[in-house]
């Protein structure tokens, strides 16, 4: 008897390790603005900032009907923002959802800010440019959703969009889109 607990106990730590390797492997996907493997080690989070919300947009509507294979395609149009104040820098974050629909299987979905013509997006994939969603195949809706953010951005007037990816092609549906500005 001791020596089948024995046995299941081995067993069931194997399996323990074997799903933790097939788990890290997963989590190690490809950043779709990227050919190169992201990787999913912790660094240590920057320290936390104290700042104020000044002013947020909202913005909702119809997507891109079409959104070609792997491609970042615009979903709302180019605003205008601003980092007000005579001294310091500003946060712009971007409240992110977008419906996909598509009918091919293995058809990753993501979301993107660009911030004055740049997507933002950090090499680790931790913020935004990665995969929020898996678009079924069964012409369902899904919404991938996403909040991006870029700090230290200079004062003055900038220019903000949402960009919306399907590996395989997709069609899009509603969106909102929060942009908001914080100061310390």
């Amino acid at each position: 008897m001791r020596k089948a607990i024995c046995e299941v106990v081995s067993l069931t730590a194997l399996v323990f390790v074997l799903l933790g390797m097939c788990c890290q492997a997963f989590a190690q996907e490809k950043n779709p603005s990227s050919s190169v493997t992201v990787s999913t080690s912790e660094a240590a989070p920057p320290a936390a900032v104290s700042e104020a919300l000044y002013r947020t947009y909202v913005f909702h509507g119809n997507g891109p009907a079409p959104i070609p294979a792997a491609t970042w395609t615009a979903v709302d149009a180019v605003h205008t923002i601003q980092c007000p104040g005579t001294t310091g820098s500003c946060t712009i974050t971007a409240d992110i959802s977008v419906q996909e629909v598509g009918s091919t299987a293995s058809n990753g979905g993501a979301v993107a800010l660009k911030v004055d013509g740049t997507l933002v997006c950090t090499s680790d994939g931790s913020n935004g440019c990665h995969y929020a969603v898996e678009i079924p195949s069964d012409d369902r809706f899904v919404e991938a959703n996403e909040l991006n953010s870029l700090s230290r951005v200079a004062l003055g007037f900038h220019k903000v969009q949402t960009f919306v990816w399907s590996d395989n092609g997709a069609g899009g549906g509603f969106y909102n889109i929060r942009y908001a500005v914080y100061r310390p």
